[in-house]
């Protein structure tokens, strides 16, 4: 059972890990240094700790458009599973 599972398992960790902004920030803001940085640690931390607006909002819409590019195919195998 488990590896069929694989694919789709893959594709939500890659998901999950794109918006767990949260998790990382509060138990290691992103350190140390910056083993634990994410696209949306980064996000944050270019737009609001560096003051840097556009880069900040460069790399949150650059995460949403690589989770767009996961999610969007998930979500069509699954519709057209239900389907027959």
């Amino acid at each position: 059972m488990l590896p069929l599972l694989r694919p789709t398992l893959w594709i939500l960790t890659v998901i999950y890990a794109f918006k767990s902004f949260d998790f990382f920030y509060v138990l290691t803001q992103g350190g140390p240094g910056t083993a634990t940085n994410t696209l949306p640690v980064l996000s944050y931390y270019t737009a609001f700790a560096q003051f840097d607006m556009s880069t900040g909002a460069t790399v949150a819409v650059i995460s949403i458009l690589v989770v767009a590019i996961f999610a969007v195919p998930y979500v069509r195998s699954i519709n057209v599973e239900e389907t027959e």
